[in-house]
């Protein structure tokens, strides 16, 4: 037997019910519908935000580690210069050390000749290791080669 409703029509299937629905009933399964949406579109809203903000802290990190970079190829510029600047003096330093080596080696050798015109022994110009040798094949100085 049949059930009927107060109205004496027997009931109606559910499959009836939903498409027969009040066009409010439609309205709020629309609404239900659209707030799902919604907060998913929140939650992908919530990842494009998060992904903006990882990237614009990676851009803060290579932003201070090039100005780092800068800060020391300064550094290392100057101090280049600076080195720079000491081999200049350094040369300036070796190329006098070097004209007054020859100045002090003429002086030798003129000191040599007049030496040798008042000692009779020596030969003028002959040198080991700075040293003027002796005429007579013996040095005055212990520990010079002879030539």
């Amino acid at each position: 037997m049949h059930r009927t409703c107060r109205s004496g029509a027997p009931p109606r299937t559910q499959a009836e019910r939903t498409r027969k629905a009040s066009p409010r009933g439609e309205a709020c399964s629309q609404a239900y519908g659209d707030i799902g949406s919604v907060l998913a579109m929140s939650d992908e809203l919530q990842n494009i935000v998060d992904s903006v903000q990882r990237v614009s802290d990676r851009l803060a990190q290579i932003a201070t580690a090039a100005e780092q970079q800068a800060a020391t190829a300064d550094e290392v510029s100057g101090n280049i210069q600076q080195v720079d600047q000491a081999a200049g003096h350094f040369l300036d330093g070796a190329q006098a050390v070097s004209h007054a080596a020859e100045q002090l080696r003429r002086g030798s050798e003129g000191l040599a000749q007049n030496t040798g015109a008042l000692h009779p022994r020596l030969k003028p110009g002959k040198h080991c290791r700075g040293r003027l040798i002796c005429a007579g094949g013996r040095s005055e100085y212990p520990g010079c080669c002879r030539r």
